[in-house]
């Protein structure tokens, strides 16, 4: 039994011995290969020996510096005007509109909302299919030819001119956040930097409310959580007991 076990066992080491002799040449091979990657050292050149040529490059790359001031200098100012873009193409249009070298504006505000139990940002337009571009030289039909736009906003044939201090209050506001959704009133409003959300929400805890729709239509309740996604849980005296249900949003509205 012992001569069959070390039999056995020298057999199976012959098997795994040209397999360890392949690892070993495969791993033998990649080195060779990295080091044949490996980038040759950059030769130093002696920039006494090439004055000259160094001369020459610091007077083109001045000459090159130089010249773009200048274009810098004489290019015209940014002229703002409106465009009407496609349905749900505001940015298609802003994309293409860069390309030619315009300056884009989009007015947005931030709406949140709950997804997988995480609140989720999105930025929509604040003037669905309007876009605010900077002309910097551009003609209005290039501008028209853009992807997205469908035209140019115009008053008796002439394009728009929206003042540039506008355009800069708006863009500040936007950074700032300034703009929000009244949830009471269902428009959104620009408001002072800070203002807490809640105070634009369409519910709050505590607050009375009407039933509008459902079994329960004429019944007054109070609001005595958060609302959750579309639903809110009130407080409601039904058959002489008051009684804590889930409401849908759209059935309730504030008593005035």
């Amino acid at each position: 039994m012992e001569a069959d076990s070390l039999s056995a066992e020298r057999a199976r080491r012959a098997q795994r011995r040209p397999r360890i002799r392949r690892r070993r040449i495969l791993a033998a091979a990649a080195l060779r290969r990295k080091d044949e990657m490996k980038p040759e050292p950059v030769k130093q050149i002696d920039r006494a020996e090439h004055a000259d040529i160094y001369a020459l490059y610091e007077r083109a790359t001045l000459a090159e510096v130089r010249r773009r001031e200048i274009i810098a200098a004489e290019r015209a100012p940014i002229s703002w005007h409106l465009i009407y873009s496609v349905p749900q193409a505001e940015r298609l249009a802003e994309e293409y509109l860069r390309r030619i070298g315009c300056e884009v504006f989009i007015p947005t505000w931030i709406f949140k909302r709950r997804l997988r139990k995480k609140e989720v940002e999105r930025h929509v337009p604040l003037y669905r299919n309007y876009v605010f571009v900077g002309v910097t030289g551009q003609s209005f039909a290039e501008i028209e030819g853009c992807k997205g736009v469908l035209e140019t906003v115009r008053i008796a044939g002439v394009p728009v001119a929206i003042p540039e201090t506008i355009v800069g209050d708006l863009m500040l506001a936007v950074e700032l956040r300034c703009f929000v959704m009244d949830y009471r009133t269902g428009w959104v409003k620009r408001v002072r930097p800070g203002t807490p959300a809640a105070a634009f929400e369409r519910f709050r805890v505590g607050e009375w409310v009407k039933v509008i729709e459902g079994p329960f239509q004429g019944h007054q309740a109070q609001i005595v959580m958060a609302p959750k996604r579309d639903h809110v849980k009130v407080l409601m005296s039904i058959f002489g007991r008051e009684n804590q249900t889930d409401m849908p949003l759209d059935a309730l509205e504030p008593l005035s």
